[in-house]
C-alpha cells in the first residue's frame, strides 16, 4: 500500500501536509507547489503495514518536511547572488554585472 492511500484512509493527509508547510515557513505562493511535490512522493512511497501507526505518520511527516525544505531551497536559490558581486568599483563593472545577470 502506498503512503498516500494510507493517510487518506486515516484522514491525516491534509494535516501532515499543512503542518509540514507551516513549520517550514512556506510562503503562500509556494505552498501549492510543495503540496504537489509531497503528494507525488507519497504516491511513490510504499509502506510496510506491520509498523505501528505512529511510526508511519512520523515517516510521512519527515518526508513532507524534507520535501518542503527542498522546494524552498530550489525556489529561493534562483535569485541569490554572491555578496562579492555587489561590491562594485566602477560603472564598467556594474554594466558587466547587468549583462551577466541578463544572460
Amino acid at each position: 500500500m502506498d503512503l498516500y492511500n494510507y493517510l487518506s484512509d486515516k484522514n491525516l493527509l491534509n494535516k501532515v501536509v499543512s503542518i509540514s508547510s507551516q513549520k517550514g515557513n512556506m510562503d503562500e505562493a509556494l505552498k501549492e507547489d510543495a503540496r504537489q511535490e509531497i503528494m507525488i512522493l507519497f504516491f511513490q512511497t510504499q509502506i510496510d503495514l506491520s509498523l505501528n501507526e505512529k511510526s508511519i505518520i512520523g515517516y510521512a511527516y519527515k518526508i513532507a518536511e524534507n520535501c518542503v525544505s527542498r522546494v524552498k531551497k530550489n525556489m529561493y536559490n534562483i535569485s541569490k547572488l554572491p555578496d562579492s558581486s555587489l561590491l562594485l568599483k566602477s560603472k564598467k563593472e556594474f554594466y558587466r554585472l547587468l549583462l551577466w545577470m541578463a544572460s
